[in-house]
């Protein structure tokens, strides 16, 4: 076999490499064109245009931006991307709505369930809930070895967007870390997120992610491809159970949102008809979590300050609230320190708690009020 000379094979290296600089150097230029167009708009036109958002307010996803779900096995973190594609395609879903009122079209890929049973039944969900998959494509990249995974679906998106040059596109990839050869290698994480982060393609990401392990209050995403996801992510979601699985009560938690800074969160619960989320109501479903905390003995011995035997609803409305910390210290056994962190944690929250007389009642703290302005459903603490 006819060996080819080190210096032909020098000169091919050397074109190689400049044709590589020249690229590069045409999609640096490019970009700046691209900026000096931005920078000519006003700031409110530059600001990103919110394509979904939770029916409570808060951010879900913004155009051109990737959107980070994450979540512990079994705690619906599939099942929030579902309500969001039923969102973005135009119906009506329980958690989410969509301000955009651009047409959209959704790639939906997934690298981990059965086509035939798992996948297939979240799909079904998904094409149920909108009567139609005219503008939903979904995949399955299970049959793709992992190192070829983002080639193909740059190829898949790039042939789509000549398709459907009008559609913005909303990829939604389940889960991201089956996208490259190893979800702890470094490199490969960056250039997942190199990829997603490509301006030509007019797209939004939405990429579900596990979580580690839970060691503390936050939990981190699987791997290099978690840290790199949620450094590039805008908006970066956890979805957990509060409590036992059987209790049924799912939380929201905004672990990172680039445009402002929810502090509460958002409570759903899982459809079995639909195989959707639905909210539940706020405050109850709050309520019922930091009943739990409090406890029940807790909460019934403070009750007692407010309610006579025969549970009629007591006049006293106001009360010192050394006497209610008296009051739980009383019931429970609990020491002075323990019974205040209990109330405190009652009026934190401003929480409601159903007593067997089928009132709700609202602690506060604050001055005291005028008699007249007392509300059967509002019990004052003051010092």
């Amino acid at each position: 076999m006819t060996q080819i000379p080190n210096a032909i094979k020098e000169q091919n290296n050397r074109k190689a490499q400049i044709n590589e600089d020249e690229k590069n150097l045409n999609i640096l230029y490019k970009q700046y064109d691209v900026l000096k167009q931005q920078i000519l708009k006003p700031y409110d036109n530059l600001k990103p245009s919110p394509i979904l958002v939770f029916k409570t307010g808060e951010p879900f996803l913004d155009k051109c931006t990737i959107t980070q779900i994450q979540g512990s096995y079994g705690s619906h973190k599939s099942r929030l991307s579902a309500n969001g594609i039923v969102a973005a395609l135009g119906r009506n879903d329980n958690v989410l709505q969509k301000p955009y009122q651009g047409s959209i079209r959704v790639l939906y890929m997934d690298s981990e369930r059965s086509v035939k049973a798992e996948f297939a039944t979240a799909v079904k969900a998904i094409v149920d809930a909108i009567g139609t998959d005219d503008d939903f494509l979904y995949t399955s990249l299970l049959t793709i070895p992992r190192y070829d995974r983002i080639e193909a679906i740059k190829t898949f998106i790039e042939k789509e967007r000549r398709d459907h040059p009008d559609d913005h596109i909303i990829a939604v990839f389940d889960v991201s870390t089956d996208l490259t050869g190893s979800f702890n290698s470094e490199s490969d994480a960056l250039d997942l997120f190199g990829f997603f982060m490509i301006n030509d393609f007019d797209m939004s990401i939405i990429h579900v992610i596990h979580e580690n392990p839970n060691r503390g209050e936050y939990s981190k995403a699987r791997g290099h491809v978690g840290t790199e996801g949620t450094n590039k992510s805008s908006n970066v979601l956890s979805i957990k159970y509060e409590g036992n699985r059987e209790e049924k009560v799912i939380a929201i938690e905004f672990v990172k949102v680039r445009n402002t800074d929810p502090k509460h969160k958002i409570y759903v619960q899982y459809n079995e008809e639909t195989k959707l989320l639905v909210l539940r109501d706020q405050r109850l479903a709050e309520a019922e979590i930091t009943a739990k905390k409090i406890g029940s003995d807790a909460i019934n011995a403070a009750l007692d300050c407010f309610y006579d035997k025969d549970n009629s609803f007591s006049e006293h409305l106001l009360i010192d609230k050394m006497d209610a910390v008296k009051a739980i210290m009383k019931g429970t056994g609990l020491k002075e320190t323990a019974a205040r962190a209990k109330i405190d944690l009652i009026i934190d929250k401003a929480v409601q708690i159903s007593h067997p007389s089928q009132e709700f009642i609202t602690f506060k703290i604050g001055r005291k009020p005028n008699p007249d302005d007392r509300k059967k459903k509002n019990i004052f603490l003051y010092k």
